[in-house]
């Protein structure tokens, strides 16, 4: 009897230690899901300013060869100037945006991994129950 209640007591300490195990995965996965759908948001936000500031730099290219005058030429090539910078900037907080996105995606496609598949009992009872594909 001792032996089988020192057995009993080691099977739930270890399955309250896969409990937790389980509970830290999902938590974690939730968090990368969190992260990659963040990521994404920043990448559509950089995006958007990247194009509308290329937009920006064609109007302002349409300008300078439109200009009739020296001083409408200079005034639309400052404009020019200033949104080139502004540009190689946005480009490269893209790439960056871009990458930070693949890099929160694999973390979340780890985790998710590593959390495991949890089905309901619906999808147990009937695999072919709305949700459970």
């Amino acid at each position: 009897t001792a032996i089988a209640l020192v057995a009993a007591i080691g099977l739930v300490f270890f399955a309250i230690q896969r409990k937790n195990a389980a509970d830290a995965a999902e938590a974690q996965a939730n968090a990368a899901v969190q992260a990659a759908q963040e990521a994404t948001n920043k990448v559509d936000e950089v995006q958007h300013k990247l194009d509308q500031n290329t937009k920006d730099v064609d109007d302002a290219q349409s300008a300078v060869k439109a200009a009739q005058t020296d001083a409408d030429r200079k005034a639309a090539q400052a404009r020019l100037d200033e949104l080139e910078p502004q540009q190689a900037e946005i480009r490269h907080q893209a790439a960056e945006a871009k990458a930070a996105a693949e890099r929160a995606s694999a973390a979340r496609a780890a985790a998710v991994r590593k959390a495991g598949v949890h089905l309901s009992k619906q999808c147990l009872d009937n695999p072919l129950a709305p949700g459970c594909s």
